[in-house]
């Protein structure tokens, strides 16, 4: 694990800090003058202290995470996840920048991405019970997620087949509707267009002389009478 930072000069006055600092640019005296600009709240000069010197000593890692802490103190939380990211791969078991890590991407909603690297934590520091107590608190926060996303998606998936039939349902019968509706048109097309048999009769009646169409029947009949008697004659005792 690396030191976050060096003591040594840490309660000295502000302005002598700033003063051996530009005496010595190459020093690693900005540390303690950028802790106490972020512990008075000046987080923007301690960040351009911390980028400038990272430039000198860039495989210093408590430099790095000092830039991270103030960077998320301004709400630059990607920018201090990129940077906590480059100081782990400096230093694997670099126990702040984890804790940072695991806290930024819980902000960010990445649950399981904090898990990950609590546990992290707590290979590192068994004894850390908040570590613990976190990655406790984030696995049953996922569960919970997931149990209602399940939850949320069988609700859907039956509210879509309930939808499905009650479309089924109402384009049957706009079909059934239809349907019926060129039934009925066409039957009432034939009922216009083809007149009954009994207006056939009585347009033809009209048209004729009725009593010689009494006549034609009478004939007709009594030819046919006398036909069926030339077929079959009768016989005498």
């Amino acid at each position: 694990m690396t030191l976050i930072l060096e003591n040594s000069s840490d309660q000295a006055p502000l302005e002598a800090l700033r003063e051996r600092c530009q005496r010595n640019p190459n020093s690693k005296l900005f540390m303690p003058l950028a802790e106490q600009l972020r512990r008075r709240g000046c987080y923007s000069e301690a960040i351009d202290i911390c980028t400038r010197a990272k430039t000198i000593h860039p495989r210093y890692v408590s430099c790095r995470v000092l830039l991270g802490r103030c960077l998320i103190e301004l709400g630059m939380r990607e920018e201090a996840r990129q940077e906590l990211e480059d100081v782990l791969k400096l230093d694997r078991e670099n126990v702040l920048s984890l804790r940072i890590m695991a806290e930024i991407l819980r902000a960010q909603g990445d649950l399981k991405g904090a898990v990950d690297y609590y546990r992290a934590l707590v290979r590192i520091c068994p004894t850390d019970m908040d570590a613990h107590q976190r990655v406790t608190e984030l696995v049953q926060l996922i569960e919970n997620s997931q149990n209602r996303e399940s939850v949320a998606h069988e609700s859907s998936s039956r509210h879509g087949e309930r939808t499905s039939s009650s479309q089924l349902l109402e384009e049957g019968a706009l079909v059934g509707s239809d349907t019926f509706a060129v039934v009925s048109s066409a039957a009432g097309s034939l009922r216009v267009s083809l007149p009954s048999s009994r207006q056939v009769l009585r347009r033809e009646i009209k048209r004729s002389d009725f009593s010689r169409f009494a006549q034609w029947v009478n004939t007709s009949w009594q030819d046919g009478r006398a036909q069926q008697g030339r077929t079959n004659p009768v016989g005498h005792d």
